[in-house]
């Protein structure tokens, strides 16, 4: 039987096909999903962000899908949801305020990478999306002149800060 109180919580992502990935997160407590399910932007100041964005209709959609992405939490005998997408869309937003000359192509990509690198519950939850940052990326206008920027972009102190309040959703 699985022990909460030894394994931290168990966690769930189903992608858009229905195939699920569970795991033991130890680092994960209420507290933490609290701070997960805290946001500083509305649905809707997300919405009217991504809708003001000069990029073209179909990666519009794509990034408004990820705004209702969930992660189910077991806590006890209930269920909690973490409302990763409008997360990691509002972490996106944030930075792109710091790197004004950074496209948000770079950013988006920057932070899928880093955290689909390091938390494959996020890649899992994200689901078709993290197959088509490359597609993103290419629809956005990132050419090959703009690898060294986003290797930069991805490597600097302030993204990986942003991206680590995601690091207790890691599963054993």
């Amino acid at each position: 039987m699985w022990n909460q109180e030894a394994l931290g919580m168990q966690i769930l992502a189903t992608d858009a096909k229905g195939g699920e990935f569970s795991g033991d997160a130890p680092h994960l407590d209420n507290t933490v999903i609290a701070a997960l399910n805290t946001f500083e932007l509305s649905k809707k100041k997300i919405k009217d962000s991504i809708d003001n964005l000069d990029i073209p209709p179909d990666a519009k959609f794509m990034l408004h899908s990820v705004t209702d992405k969930t992660i189910e939490v077991v806590i006890g005998t209930g269920k909690v949801l973490i409302w990763i997408g409008h997360k990691i869309l509002e972490v996106v937003l944030f930075l792109g305020r710091n790197f004004p000359n950074a496209t948000f192509g770079m950013i988006f990509g920057a932070v899928i990478g880093i955290l689909v690198s390091s938390i494959p519950i996020i890649g899992w939850a994200l689901g078709g999306l993290v197959g088509s940052a490359a597609v993103l990326g290419a629809i956005l206008g990132l050419g090959r002149g703009a690898i060294d920027d986003f290797k930069a972009l991805a490597n600097d102190p302030r993204v990986v800060e942003a991206c680590n309040q995601f690091n207790s959703l890691r599963t054993i």
